[in-house]
């Protein structure tokens, strides 16, 4: 009985583990970051430059854990920031409503943050015009 028990655990636990696998993301690799976001109203297509900018994003980034889920807040493919070096990219699609939810590439791997960290990454890159929550695409 014990052994059916440990067997039965043992078969959810993998399960679980394997299907909500974590992935650590660090974006420290990226030599430039870019900005990208078109809508009907705006495109936008940018480098940041701002040294402070480039820091605080690669620090928020930087090894966040990401769980795969199914995020009911929107994301568009078409705003986005990436992180870029000449043999790696990663995309991170913010929540188009504004909720503290972040897209990985076009996975279903996830990043969350609280009320801070969203602020924070609203301030940044609404100083390069993008802002939430997104217009009706």
């Amino acid at each position: 009985m014990i052994n059916k028990i440990f067997i039965v655990s043992f078969t959810i636990f993998l399960f679980l583990f394997l299907f909500f696998q974590p992935k650590i993301v660090n974006v420290n690799f990226a030599e430039e970051i870019s900005l990208k976001y078109n809508s009907f109203d705006k495109q936008i297509d940018v480098k940041i430059t701002d040294e402070q900018d480039i820091n605080e994003l690669k620090k928020m980034f930087k090894n966040k854990i990401g769980i795969r889920d199914t995020i009911y807040c929107g994301f568009h493919p078409k705003a986005y920031l990436e992180f870029k070096s000449s043999t790696k990219t990663i995309k991170v699609f913010p929540a188009s409503d504004g909720c503290a939810s972040y897209r990985i590439n076009n996975t279903n791997q996830y990043l969350s943050g609280d009320a801070k960290f969203n602020e924070q990454f609203k301030k940044i890159v609404g100083k390069y015009d993008m802002t939430f929550p997104f217009p009706e695409w």
